[in-house]
């Protein structure tokens, strides 16, 4: 495989700052079977959040075995309860490590921590509290889902 030159990188670049580059999402009228248990699981996840209770669930497993689909299945329950839900990819083009949560801060409606001249300049710890602080202000009054995929 060749590696990607620089105007390939610059176009997709553009198209990742831009919200134009996503996973695949399935069709809304796709039925989805066969991933109950651990849909069960993240409801119980989600009714854990709203009694205050957060937590982190990880979806791995090998390409293609319908991890995305699980996920999209998810944040399609949350948003239906009525619960923020934002998403963001994990790209080799990024243009930081943290653009997914951004991405997924901006999906629902909420200023990323990222603005301002000294951001580029703070040290990882400063940018990761100032993250932390931006989701725990989000997630006061309901609950919130942040997904993040491919993050390998």
């Amino acid at each position: 495989m060749e590696p990607a030159g620089p105007f390939a990188l610059r176009v997709a670049r553009r198209a990742l700052e831009r919200g134009g580059v996503r996973p695949s999402a399935p069709a809304p009228n796709q039925r989805f079977v066969g991933r109950q248990a651990q849909l069960e699981l993240f409801r119980e996840r989600f009714e854990d959040a709203g009694r205050g209770r957060g937590s982190i669930v990880l979806v791995g497993g090998e390409a293609g075995i319908g991890k995305s689909r699980l996920v999209a299945e998810y944040v399609r329950f949350v948003r239906a309860r009525g619960a923020r839900a934002g998403t963001g990819a994990c790209l080799d083009f990024a243009p930081s490590p943290f653009a997914p949560f951004v991405e997924a801060l901006r999906e629902v409606g909420a200023a990323p921590p990222s603005d301002g001249p000294d951001w580029e300049r703070a040290d990882k710890r400063v940018r990761l509290e100032a993250f932390a602080r931006a989701l725990r202000e989000l997630a006061r009054d309901a609950p919130l889902l942040i997904a993040i995929e491919d993050a390998h």
